[in-house]
Formats: structure tokens, sequence, C-alpha cells
């Protein structure tokens, strides 16, 4: 996005949603994977809160940002939207790819795939969550990105058609995706643990996004007000379902801490760097976690020992997101002038 194109308060729901991504991810790699024993109020009652955790904050934020800025930024063919969509979600998705498995394996001391056709599956960011490729017996390398990587190549994949729909059938679009989203939390097509992953709610929330960026003229402080005492009642009440379904909470949590947290026009040194890096950190921050962890943490280190492996950790996947930016901006420009010299 340049400059003419830029919005601050979506900068900084940007720079939200990864950094509650991040750190969700570091817990999780702690007590999930590694079985570390972390008992921690702000843990427990933040981090993890019941169904509105971080995890499902920043995701949701982020699938809503993306339709926004979409819509927002796309003013060109349909041929060079794709052409820079794909380069910008592929370049910096195979140089994670690659640097990390080598990596991995030789950390490892062998390959950590040998399903050729699940590598492949991941080096074009399609491994969900396991379906549909559980079905077919294909094991995905889990190694860069999270499940919502397909998503979201998904998602620009189908943004123009989406983006007619929007100009062409609004509301009719509208009803259509919303009861492909209610239907979806009763059948779970295409999910994975329990409802949580999935292809409908990313498309409800991407959907939004871009309501929100067309009719973000009307948002006054009256609706911030309401929004904002309505998000601190879900918060202390943590509703374990919404009309019998556990995602919803989350679900509705995260479109009212959107259109709040647009209107924080707030930035520095840190939030700029976060939304520089950010695709590149999303993809590379959770694996590189779990090799430090695993690898010079046991559950008998000293709390000092934790915290620096923590930060190095942090401070190498920073550094990696930024070697990962210039040489995928380095790939781009060189395509871009080997086709136009075509």
């Amino acid at each position: 996005m340049n400059n003419q194109q830029r919005d601050t308060g979506y900068d900084f729901i940007r720079f939200l949603a990864m950094l509650m991504i991040m750190v969700f991810h570091f817990c999780t790699t702690c007590i999930v994977d590694l079985n570390f024993k972390m008992n921690n109020f702000f843990i427990d009652k933040v981090i993890f809160h019941g169904n509105i955790d971080f995890g499902k904050i920043g995701v949701g934020l982020f699938f809503m940002l993306s339709g926004a800025v979409l819509l927002m930024t796309d003013k060109g063919t349909v041929g060079d939207y794709y052409k820079r969509r794909l380069k910008r979600l592929y370049y910096p998705l195979w140089i994670s790819f690659i640097l990390l498995f080598f990596v991995s394996s030789l950390v490892s001391h062998k390959l950590i795939s040998t399903d050729i056709i699940g590598t492949i599956v991941t080096f074009f960011g399609l491994d969900y969550c396991g379906p549909p490729w559980t079905f077919w017996d294909i094991t995905p390398c889990y190694v860069i990105g999270e499940w919502f990587t397909t998503v979201i190549i998904l998602l620009s994949v189908l943004f123009p058609v989406l983006k007619w729909m929007f100009a062409k059938a609004r509301l009719i679009s509208t009803i259509i995706i919303f009861l492909i989203f209610a239907l979806n939390l009763k059948l779970r097509i295409m999910t994975g643990y329990g409802g949580a992953f999935s292809l409908t709610y990313p498309l409800m929330f991407f959907w939004l996004g871009m309501c929100f960026q067309y009719y973000k003229k009307y948002l006054n402080n009256k609706i911030i007000i309401c929004n904002l005492i309505l998000l601190i009642v879900l918060w202390f009440v943590n509703p374990t379902h919404f009309l019998g379904f556990w995602i919803l909470p989350s679900f509705v949590f995260d479109v009212l801490l959107f259109t709040v947290l647009y209107k924080i026009n707030f930035s520095n040194w840190f939030t700029k760097f976060i939304c520089k890096y950010n695709y590149e950190l999303y993809l590379v921050h959770h694996r590189i976690y779990f090799l430090f962890f695993s690898t010079l943490l046991t559950v008998q280190s000293s709390s000092l020992r934790f915290v620096s492996v923590g930060i190095l950790s942090i401070t190498v996947f920073c550094m990696v997101s930024i070697f990962i930016h210039y040489l995928s901006n380095k790939l781009q420009k060189l395509t871009t002038k080997l086709i136009n010299e075509k």
C-alpha cells in the first residue's frame, strides 16, 4: 500500500492483530506444543480468555482488514490485480518455506517431511488444517504460516468476483454470504478443530470488511461508544456460546472491536515495523518459536533462561522477516523488469 492509499486506522488494526497472534502463538508453543507449565493470571484470563482469546481475535481482525484494504486499494484491471497480489503472497511464502524447511530439517537431523505431494501442497500455501488432504492420505508439511494461509489465498483469488458482487448486488450478496456462513456453523463442511478452522467464517469477515470500507463514513462517536460498551460487557461476561455456537462470541467481539480500533490513530516506530513486515512475521514466527523453544528450553529451565530464549527467538524472526521482505521485493522488481523487457 503506497502512502496515498494508507489509512492509519487500518494500520493500527494490522499492528494489533499481528501482535495478538504472535503473543498467542508464543503461549501455545510453550503450553500446547511443548507442555511447559505457565500458570499466569495474564495468560489464563487475558490471552486465553475463553472463546474470546487472542488467537481468534487476531485472525478475525485480519480477515476483516483484508477485505477493507483490498476494496480500498484495488483500482486497476483484474489482470494487474492478480499479478500484484499473487506476487505479494507467494514470493515471501516461497522464500520462507525454503528457508525454514531446510533449517528445520537441519535441526532435526532429517527431512521434516518425506511426503512429496504434501510438501508441494504446503509450498503453494494450500495445507489448510488437513481437509481435504487427509481424505487422500496426504500429509502437508506444516512449516510456515498457519491454517488460514490457504483461506487468504482463496479469498485473494475470489476478490474480483466478490468486488463485482459488492458493486452489482450488495444486499443480495450479503444475504447469500450470511446464509452460507450460518448454515456452515451447523454443517461444519471443510472445517477443523470443532469449527475453529473454517472457510466460511473468514469469508463472512472478509465481506464485512468490504462493507466497513464502503460505509465507514457513517461511523460516528455514538456508534463507537455503544460498540465499546458492548465489547466491555462481552469481555467480562465471556459467554461460551451464542445461539448454541461457540465460535459466535469471538465473531461478534471481532466485528465490534474492528470498528472501535479503527478510530485509534496511533503510530510509532514499533507499529510501523509490525505493519511493514506483518506478512513475513506471520509466515515465520510460529516455526521459529518452536525451533528455539524445543531446542534450547526444557520444563526445568529457569525463568531467566526462558525469557532470554524468548527474546532471542523474537529477535531472530524479526531479522528473518526483514530479510524475506527485502529478497521478495527484489524478486518482484526483477520479474517485473523481465516481463516488461519481453
